[in-house]
């Protein structure tokens, strides 16, 4: 008799470590659910700022450049200097895209 309520404590036990065991696991995967989405929101943040700066870059040159050449007479020789800082800001937010891009590739969920 003693042996069989031994046994049911041990089963009832059992369960309950079971039980604790897949609370845990639930735990940590929330947690680590959450280390990702704050990963997330500082590389957003990161993001945003790099890919900005460039943007910005090539809407101040272009609208420089058109500006000097609404002017009578045009100015043909700065258009090549804007156009290449034009050219040289679009080739950098295109780097960082490409960058990010690549660690998504190799990124594990």
């Amino acid at each position: 008799m003693e042996n069989a309520r031994l046994y049911a404590d041990l089963i009832e036990e059992n369960k309950r470590c079971e039980s604790v065991e897949s609370a845990l696991t639930e735990a940590r995967a929330a947690l680590g659910h959450a280390a990702r989405l704050m990963t997330m929101g500082e590389l957003v943040a990161s993001i945003v700022h790099e890919i900005s700066q460039p943007v910005s870059a090539m809407t101040t040159n272009a609208d420089a450049e058109l500006r000097w050449l609404k002017r009578e007479p045009p100015g043909p020789a700065n258009a090549s200097a804007m156009f290449e800082h034009i050219a040289a800001d679009g080739t950098r937010a295109a780097g960082v895209i490409g960058e990010l891009h690549a660690m998504a590739r190799k990124a594990v969920p």
